[in-house]
Parts: C-alpha cells; sequence; structure tokens
C-alpha cells in the first residue's frame, strides 16, 4: 500500500524528521505530561499538553486523503 503511505497523505505534517511526523486529520488530543515539582517536595505535578499523534511516514490508515497534485506555481511558458 505505498501510494496510500501517511507521507503522502494531505494530513500528515513533517516534524523535523523525514521519516516521522504529525497527522492532523483531527483536533490535538491533550496528554498528561508528569514532571517534578521542585515547589512542593520533589512530588509529580501533571501539566497538561495537547499534541497531535506521531507517526512513521511509511504507516497508513482508513483515513487516508491524497494530498493536491500541484502545491506550487509553476513558471510560466515564455
Amino acid at each position: 500500500m505505498p501510494d496510500r503511505q501517511c507521507n503522502n497523505c494531505e494530513y500528515f505534517h513533517v516534524d523535523r524528521q523525514v521519516q516521522r511526523g504529525q497527522c492532523r486529520i483531527d483536533p490535538p488530543t491533550t496528554v498528561p505530561n508528569p514532571r517534578p515539582s521542585l515547589d512542593n517536595g520533589g512530588k509529580t505535578d501533571s501539566l497538561v499538553l495537547s499534541r497531535w499523534p506521531v507517526v512513521n511516514a511509511s504507516d497508513w490508515c482508513g483515513e487516508f486523503a491524497a494530498k493536491p497534485l500541484s502545491t506550487f506555481n509553476p513558471k510560466p511558458a515564455a
């Protein structure tokens, strides 16, 4: 299914790495991010973050939408 891989999907957003990125078909989800608190005697506080799922460029799913064929303006013919 190479044609329907995430790297060919309209919702795939490359994030600093060529082989990985974010799937942006849905809004980001909230995830807890526990962190030690210096003000709380070393106990763990929870900070909530919002993130899109990270996927591999070669992954695929049933929500695939092909990228537009042309997303740039070619040079006009002279």
